[in-house]
């Protein structure tokens, strides 16, 4: 992991976990913005001498090894202070809240709602942070997404959270980096990749869940089977009035 140039946050606020406007150097998701644009026009670059000294760290053990790209946000309240923040999922599904400038990226806090269940079973998304601020999204393997307060780890059980992402999290996995993006009516969704785990095993097919962010409602898009608008269930009823699986 390599810890990026930051410009200092200048911004104060009081409650736990709470920030005021996104800072210029805020990596609030996969790929910086919306459209995955991997570029941040406010950041000052990296040095281009051969010397140049790039800074890496080892995660926790028993946190595993990650296999998706961190997210940073600066100036959050904390029990601990102020504190710059980078959040990424292992490949176990724990999410890692880091001291990004801590001399050994410590852990501020850290959560893993489900363990694997075999040692296919692995996540690969980036989290997400709500664009208030308050709030990071992860990938679990209890295929649900999870919403948790910035500045102390502090789950929310409200509103429809934790979300399903996947009825079939024993062959489907968080795949993609969650998104964020907020349509031309203002409404602002989260946006989440499932597919199959490496060899393709077993009953799984690739779906898109949407979640309204003010409203918790989903929509679903199968790949496969796209009239119906559902998760599916794991070896579940493939044809008739009932059916709850795909058939392809």
């Amino acid at each position: 992991m390599h810890q990026k140039n930051k410009l200092i946050p200048v911004a104060a606020a009081l409650a736990i976990g709470s920030v005021t406007a996104a800072h210029a150097t805020d990596w609030l998701q996969f790929g910086y913005d919306t459209a995955h644009c991997g570029f941040n026009a406010a950041e000052t670059g990296y040095p281009t001498a051969t010397n140049a000294i790039a800074h890496h760290y080892a995660l926790p053990a028993a946190a595993g090894t990650a296999d998706n790209a961190p997210i940073y946000l600066g100036n959050v309240a904390t029990n601990s202070g102020r504190k710059n923040l980078l959040f990424i999922v292992t490949k176990n599904g724990t999410l890692l809240a880091l001291d990004a400038d801590s001399p050994t990226l410590s852990v501020l806090w850290s959560k893993q709602p489900q363990a694997p269940i075999d040692s296919k079973q692995i996540t690969h998304g980036s989290p997400a942070i709500d664009p208030s601020l308050l709030y990071v999204y992860a990938y679990a393997h209890d295929g649900k997404i999870h919403k948790y307060q910035v500045g102390d780890g502090n789950e929310i059980m409200t509103g429809g959270w934790p979300q399903v992402t996947t009825l079939k999290p024993s062959v489907e996995k968080g795949a993609s980096g969650l998104s964020i993006s907020t349509d031309t009516g203002g409404t602002t969704y989260l946006y989440s990749v499932i597919d199959g785990y490496i060899g393709d095993a077993g009953d799984y097919q690739g779906h898109i869940t949407t979640i309204n962010l003010a409203t918790g409602t989903q929509k679903v898009f199968n790949s496969l089977c796209s009239d119906l608008t559902i998760h599916f269930i794991e070896n579940g009823i493939k044809s008739g009035s009932g059916q709850n699986d795909c058939g392809s």
